[in-house]
């Protein structure tokens, strides 16, 4: 039953970190258009242009369909509702330390130091999970358990935290030129604001997999100086402008 849980939370994470990658290619391309150009710049290549403007759409456009899904009737917090058992707070007895001594052989002073060890490391881990079910669930800070209602307030928070995301794919990055977006034309994301987004995502999964199973899966680029140089290499082969 939990692995079903923790291979369902994986399907998301493999998705955000994939979108996180792509997102850090993006941020460092609008670098290199920032600092190498002010304001205007002039297109040597408008195919790979609007690719590079179609991936960003693109960007938001999965990040959206992959938040919704979280959210939606058939997604992974909808599904919480049938594992609230393994959302709470392991009893002392479920918590290892990582360390211990053979107490047949130790000295009381050994086993004294080894015992007051153990407690604080317990009493830490007990302390983390409480913390990361308070911030999934804040009134579990009162109640000790997660309801039905919880899990329907943090399907709010993710919309609410999707909530410019969610505009800009329906009014730009999908739907460009089938409503009428007049009222539209003036809104704007930023690339940070995509990037909280997929930091909250990731750590709303990563609060889940830890209470359930005290393991997180730690998201950075797995690129970063590939990131670096095809950003400058794209930006040289769109512009005129070239940097070696």
């Amino acid at each position: 039953m939990k692995d079903e849980l923790l291979s369902e939370i994986k399907w998301y994470e493999d998705r955000l970190l994939h979108l996180s990658n792509k997102l850090f290619f993006i941020e460092e391309a609008e670098e290199q258009f920032n600092s190498r150009f002010d304001k205007e710049f002039t297109v040597q290549n408008d195919i790979l242009w609007t690719l590079y403007n179609d991936s960003i759409d693109m960007l938001i456009i999965d990040l959206t369909s992959i938040s919704k899904k979280l959210y939606s009737k058939h997604g992974l917090l909808s599904h919480l509702v049938n594992y609230k058992n393994l959302l709470k707070v392991m009893g002392k007895s479920k918590i290892t330390p990582p360390k211990s001594i053979d107490f047949s052989t130790a000295s009381e002073s050994e086993i004294e130091i080894t015992k007051k060890m153990n407690d604080a490391y317990v009493k830490n881990e007990q302390k983390a999970l409480r913390e990361k079910l308070i911030w999934l669930f804040p009134s579990f800070g009162s109640t000790n358990k997660v309801s039905n209602q919880d899990i329907e307030e943090l399907k709010s928070r993710v919309f609410e935290a999707g909530e410019k995301v969610f505009f800009y794919r329906n009014s730009h990055s999908a739907h460009k030129y089938d409503k009428d977006n007049r009222k539209a034309e003036s809104s704007s994301i930023l690339f940070s604001e995509i990037r909280d987004f997929i930091r909250f995502l990731q750590e709303l999964l990563n609060s889940i997999k830890l209470i359930i199973s005290r393991t997180t899966l730690a998201y950075v680029d797995c690129n970063y100086k590939n990131s670096y140089t095809a950003a400058i290499e794209i930006v040289n082969l769109i512009t005129t402008d070239e940097i070696e």
